[in-house]
């Protein structure tokens, strides 16, 4: 599958939507479905039953990155020993060069012979790499008896990557899995035990990802407090908006519908 820049904006537009509430603006009365008795009865939407199953896919995609990386570094390593100890090293001759733009890597094709048979092979040089190559000159590599057709270019012998990167990438799958759990838990949560009132936008915020917004409401007790709200788009100030608040702690809240989870129908 080719990940085109279209895709990539697809699927963070997707991943945005899911961290994002989606509010309705009405005319101010709490829709009739919250005022049920809590804890109401919640189920997953359409959206929350696909992200819901990405997220064991993500887990079992991390643990099996990990470990193919794993294997990985641990064949590069059997192979740097090996050329330590009985890699051959040989003068191969160098027949193309090429080099799409001044100034960018080198792509540098060899070739070399191993018992009067001839293998072909080719390195792409590091940008710092500023030995001077030409066609028809040589240049050193190593290559196991045991399998002569492999070879590597002195100094690009296989590395691997650093153990951090393993555990960043692998780490990084299962931590979009953990995320997405927490956000249907949230969302789980607010539904079912969150307390509604009618919310006024007061102000947009600067430098959140997606649509900073801050609201105003009253509470239960009578109390106007003030909550910030992440939104999946910009809605004027002064629109009015449904909100599910915590009641022990009136600074938190999301709002209402939300994207991956519905109310049960009755």
């Amino acid at each position: 599958m080719i990940y085109t820049r279209r895709s990539r904006g697809a699927l963070k537009a997707a991943i945005r939507k899911v961290l994002t509430d989606s509010p309705v603006p009405h005319d101010g009365q709490v829709p009739a479905e919250l005022l049920r008795h809590i804890p109401r009865e919640v189920r997953l939407s359409g959206l929350g039953w696909v992200v819901a199953g990405m997220i064991p896919v993500l887990l079992v995609l991390a643990i099996g990155v990990g470990i193919a990386m794993h294997r990985n570094l641990d064949k590069d390593r059997k192979v740097r020993n090996a050329l330590k100890v009985r890699g051959t090293r040989v003068e191969a001759s160098i027949s193309r060069i090429e080099s799409r733009k001044e100034g960018q890597r080198r792509t540098v094709s060899y070739e070399y012979l191993v018992d009067g048979q001839t293998f072909k092979s080719q390195v792409r040089l590091h940008k710092g790499d500023k030995r001077t190559v030409e066609q028809g000159s040589t240049i050193s590599v190593r290559y196991l008896p045991e399998n002569p057709g492999k070879s590597w270019v002195i100094g690009y012998e296989p590395g691997g990557v650093p153990w951090v990167v393993v555990w960043v990438l692998s780490g990084g799958i299962a931590a979009i899995g953990l995320v997405l759990a927490a956000v249907i838990r949230r969302e789980q949560r607010f539904l079912s035990e969150g307390r509604p009132a009618v919310a006024r936008i007061t102000k947009a915020l600067k430098g959140h990802e997606g649509h900073g917004t801050e609201c105003e409401f009253q509470a239960f007790s009578g109390a106007v407090r003030r909550l910030k709200l992440t939104l999946a788009k910009t809605l004027p100030v002064g629109s009015l908006i449904t909100i599910l608040y915590d009641k022990d702690n009136l600074r938190r809240g999301i709002a209402y519908p939300t994207a991956l989870v519905r109310l049960a129908k009755h």
